[in-house]
Formats: structure tokens, sequence, C-alpha cells
């Protein structure tokens, strides 16, 4: 048995999407706790204790996983798909609140990781070494972490009328909180030899820049309310019969209607589940943060080259 003992401040209960109405600041508290949560995830992992299931979405299902963020290092799948539920369900109930993490019981101990390579896929567990499963799926719990992290400030903050991709001050806020979440992160998991993300990935300022930019304008694109009087990804798809070209300049556009009408797409809420709940991507549709998720799988090899995990 593992036991674990803690004190909780008062404002435990209450988790990190929630803003406090209560204050002249209202989104501080949700960004400390978010900012807190997501250095404990890397000093824990430091120390080989490994959060698995911050948010809803990561948690098992009649003993499956719903959604896999780096599914490609366990299966033959190339990049993962929709996240269903995503400012609903899928992250109702975060380990992240204005404390911090929460629900200590929510990890795994390194060497006791799900690997994932159960299932009959492809790729045979044959071919993967117990200590290369174990440290896929550390890598990919690290990543799904800071994607919650991400995901509760956009649930936090969509309310927001100045939350929308074409806001420099909307885009500046969300560089913002990724390049502090990701230094939160860093601090915890590297400890006295820490270097910054960009430091980390090494590539040039410029791409750093591009990167940055790229994936908190598409943040803001594809979680930003939605509505066919808003300039939104909803009203492209259905009326412009494209993405935005400045987000997606290589857009080839989705004028076919059957692939239209393939995406479940509802003229006011955008990406919808068969609840009517708003989804991130389309009906077997690729993950849209995939920029995201490529400068956190750069991260993964330079943090596996440093061999700072455990």
């Amino acid at each position: 048995y593992i036991i674990y003992h803690y004190t909780a401040s008062d404002d435990y209960s209450i988790f990190a999407h929630q803003r406090d109405t209560t204050s002249e600041t209202p989104y501080k508290k949700a960004h400390d706790g978010l900012f807190k949560g997501i250095h404990d995830v890397g000093r824990l992992a430091k120390h080989g204790i490994v959060y698995t299931n911050t948010l809803p979405a990561f948690h098992n299902l009649e003993g499956d996983r719903e959604w896999i963020l780096m599914g490609q290092l366990f299966t033959s799948m190339t990049n993962p798909g929709t996240l269903r539920a995503w400012c609903t369900q899928a992250t109702e109930f975060p380990d992240f609140g204005y404390s911090g993490l929460r629900d200590y019981g929510d990890f795994a101990l390194l060497g006791k990781i799900p690997d994932y390579i159960h299932r009959d896929y492809e790729r045979s567990k044959d071919h993967i070494t117990w200590l290369s499963g174990q440290k896929m799926s550390l890598y990919n719990a690290l990543d799904e972490n800071i994607l919650a992290t991400i995901l509760l400030y956009a649930r936090l903050h969509r309310e927001d009328e100045t939350y929308h991709h074409t806001s420099e001050d909307a885009i500046k806020n969300a560089e913002w909180f990724i390049e502090t979440t990701l230094h939160f992160f860093l601090r915890g998991i590297l400890q006295d030899s820490y270097t910054s993300f960009h430091q980390l990935i090494n590539i040039p300022e410029k791409d750093y820049k591009k990167w940055l930019r790229l994936s908190s304008e598409r943040l803001l694109y594809w979680t930003e309310k939605q509505g066919t009087n808003r300039d939104c990804y909803t009203t492209d798809i259905l009326l412009n019969e494209k993405f935005n070209p400045k987000i997606y300049p290589n857009s080839s556009g989705v004028q076919d209607q059957s692939i239209r009408s393939q995406l479940n797409i509802h003229p006011e809420i955008g990406f919808v589940n068969p609840k009517g709940e708003p989804d991130l991507g389309g009906t077997n549709r690729v993950f849209p943060l995939m920029n995201l998720v490529e400068g956190l799988a750069l991260m993964n090899r330079r943090l596996e080259a440093l061999d700072h995990t455990t």
C-alpha cells in the first residue's frame, strides 16, 4: 500500500478553470494554481512519481484509455484524434486547483506506469523493452499534463469577448501562458540544471517565435466561442469553405460537401459529439493543436538526452 499525507488549503476544492468572481484579478488564483501544479508534476516526475490522470479525459474507461496524446509511441496511429467534450466532461473535474495539484492518489510510480502497448496493433510489444515502454509512458504523461494545463487556461478564458484569434492581446496572453507553463514544468523536472524551453529545444530564435505564435493562434482559433455571427473556424468551414488562411496558409479548403458533412459541426457550437458538447477536432480527424504537440515532442527528445527524469 502507498500512504500519503498532506494538508489542504481552504481553496483546495476550487478547480483551476473557475475564475475568482470576488477578486479584481479573477484569473490570478487559477493561473497560480496551474503553474504550481505543473511545477510539481515535473518535480514529482524527477523522483519517479508520475501523474497520469489529471483530466477526466485521461482516465480509464472500462479498462481502456479514452484518449492518448502521444499514441504514435504505442500504436500504428500517426497522430492523436479528436478530444471529445473538451470544455465540459473532459476537463470538468481536473487535478489542478487554486492550490495546485489535487488528488494525490492519481499517480503511478515509474516502473508501473500503464504502457498502453497491450492492444493488438501492428507494433508488437515484443519489439519494445520494458524500460522503453516506461520511458514512452512517462513522456506521454508529462506532455498530457502540460496540455491539460493549457486546455484549462483555454476553458478559463474562452467566455471573454477578447479571447479571439484575431486579438493581439489574446495572442500575447496565450504566448505568455504557454511559455510560463513550460518554464514552471522545466523548473520542476530539471531543478538546479534548469534551462528554458527555447534553450532546451535548441532551435533558431526566428523558428521558436514562429512556433510559439502559431501554437497560440491555433489554441485560440480552436478553443474560442463559435457562432455564425463570429469570425471563427465554424464560419470558415461552413461559409468560407476553408480554414483561416493566415493560420492555415496551405489549407486546400473543405469545398467537398461529403467532407463537410462528416465533420459533425454545429453552426453555433462548432465540432460536437453526439451529446452536443464541444469537441476539439472533427469526428475521425486529427487533434488540431499538433503544432504545440510537435514542440512538446522535441522537448521529450532533449529531456531524454539529458536523462533528468529519474
